[in-house]
C-alpha cells in the first residue's frame, strides 16, 4: 500500500485503488466454461471499478493540483469516461438528475449486460450506449489509460 505525504499527493491512493480493481477485473474467467459464474460479482466489481474511477475526479480537485474547470473539460471531452461517469452515478443514485452525453439506456440505473460473444468463444459484460453495446472490460481500460495519460500532462 502506498503511503501519501502530502495533499498534493493524495490523489495517488485513488489512483492506485483504481489500477488494483482493473487488476482484479483481469483476473475474471470469461470464456465458455465459465458461463454464469459469479456474473453479479462481476457487475459489482465493474460498478465499484467506475464509481472509483470517476470519482478520482474528485480526488485532483480536491488536492489542489489541478482546476475544476480543466477537469471538468477533461471528462466532458472523453467519451468513454463521460460513460464511466453515468455508470457511477446511476449505480450511486435512484434518479440521475443530469446525466451526461453519450446517452445509455434510459430508467436502468445499473445499466450492464451480459451477452456470449461467439466469435470470442467468451461471455461479455456490456453497457448500452447510443444504441450500440461497449464492452465494460475495454471500457475500464481505455478510462484507466486516459486519466493516466491526463495526469502524466497536467501534474507536475
Amino acid at each position: 500500500m502506498q503511503f501519501v505525504n502530502s495533499k498534493n499527493e493524495a490523489y495517488m491512493e485513488q489512483l492506485c485503488r483504481i489500477r488494483r480493481l482493473y487488476g482484479i477485473l483481469g483476473n475474471f474467467d470469461f470464456s465458455i466454461n465459465n458461463i454464469s459464474e459469479n456474473n453479479l460479482t462481476r457487475v459489482d466489481m465493474l460498478l465499484c471499478f467506475f464509481t472509483n474511477c470517476y470519482h478520482l475526479r474528485d480526488w485532483l480537485k480536491e488536492s489542489g493540483i489541478i482546476e475544476n474547470k480543466k477537469l471538468n473539460n477533461f471528462i466532458e471531452k472523453s467519451y468513454e469516461l463521460s460513460i464511466c461517469r453515468n455508470i457511477c452515478l446511476g449505480a450511486k443514485h435512484l434518479n440521475v438528475k443530469k446525466p451526461s452525453n453519450p446517452q445509455m439506456y434510459k430508467g436502468v440505473n445499473t445499466p450492464i449486460g451480459i451477452s456470449f460473444d461467439c466469435w470470442e468463444n467468451r461471455e461479455k459484460l456490456t453497457v448500452s450506449v447510443d444504441g450500440r453495446e461497449i464492452d465494460c472490460i475495454d471500457l475500464a481500460e481505455k478510462c484507466l489509460d486516459q486519466w493516466e495519460d491526463f495526469i502524466k500532462k497536467n501534474v507536475k
